[in-house]
């Protein structure tokens, strides 16, 4: 009953896939102006791969309403190549907080006291 936007598929990289791969197997867009149109965002920052997703998703969606921090991103971001826009989103502290509000909550160590003999 509701709109299906984008998929996003999750999975633990692993590295030995990359070896296995056979010259020629890949398929990619190569024109610049093609590759500037779209939204799609070079990862810069660790763990941000979900953050990334939803955001090229979001991003080059017609009609859906996202919103003016994501308008003002998308309209600052066009023409720029992915290494760029993936420069932007890692440094927007308001996205940052975003992503960092659903992130694992982490337990705090509390630092180990020295024994007085070390």
């Amino acid at each position: 009953k509701g709109r299906v936007y984008g998929f996003i598929f999750l999975f633990k990289w692993i590295e030995e896939r990359r070896a296995r791969r056979k010259p020629g197997d890949e398929n990619f867009v190569e024109d610049p102006q093609v590759i500037n149109e779209i939204f799609f965002a070079h990862q810069s920052i660790h763990n941000s791969c979900a953050t990334h997703a939803l955001l090229s998703i979001l991003l080059n969606c017609q009609g859906v309403h996202i919103g003016p921090t994501l308008k003002s991103i998308k309209h600052f971001t066009e023409g720029m190549d992915p290494e760029s826009k993936g420069y932007v989103i890692g440094n927007l502290p308001k996205l940052a907080h975003i992503h960092n509000s659903y992130a694992k909550p982490e337990r705090h160590k509390l630092p180990e006291k020295p024994n007085k003999g070390d």
